[in-house]
């Protein structure tokens, strides 16, 4: 229960970001500061190595989405206590089992959409498959069927 009040509200803080840097008022209702005055630290786990986006250097959190979440925070008044995991699949088994209230980065998957609530975009990155620089022209996913492809162990495919 607990995270899916964070979630919806989560939606709604970033949502609001934008409304409440332009006219300088709350964009939270009265519950809403209620819920978050009392369930704080808000137990993020950003996306390890995630190069721009979110990554840490020397244990600090840093790139766009951290730059964001330190905006939400003083924003809004709230603190985030950054879970540092090695991997994306201990962000996704740390969310199912209440050790952590938000992951910052993550795709909509059939899957996924069991145990999480989800936020509009606040991003938006293509797709892409890196080949080895001897493959010459350009490609489409049909050209990749009965290929060997690498993804990353609970990433998206």
């Amino acid at each position: 229960m607990r995270r899916a009040w964070l979630l919806c509200t989560t939606v709604v803080l970033i949502a609001a970001l934008a409304v409440a840097a332009a006219t300088q008022t709350d964009p939270l209702t009265e519950e809403q500061r209620q819920w978050l005055a009392d369930h704080q630290p808000i137990r993020l786990a950003p996306t390890p190595e995630y190069q721009p986006t979110e990554y840490f250097v020397d244990g600090e959190y840093v790139g766009i989405t951290a730059d964001i979440m330190k905006l939400l925070e003083e924003r809004l008044g709230i603190e985030f206590e950054i879970v540092e995991n090695e991997t994306f699949s201990q962000n996704l088994e740390g969310i199912q089992f209440d050790q952590i209230d938000v992951m910052s980065l993550a795709a909509k998957t059939e899957d996924r959409e069991a145990f999480l609530l989800w936020t509009e975009l606040y991003m938006v990155y293509p797709a892409v498959i890196l080949v080895r620089n001897t493959m010459e022209g350009t490609y489409s996913m049909s050209d990749f069927n009965g290929k060997r492809v690498a993804v990353p162990d609970g990433w998206a495919a």
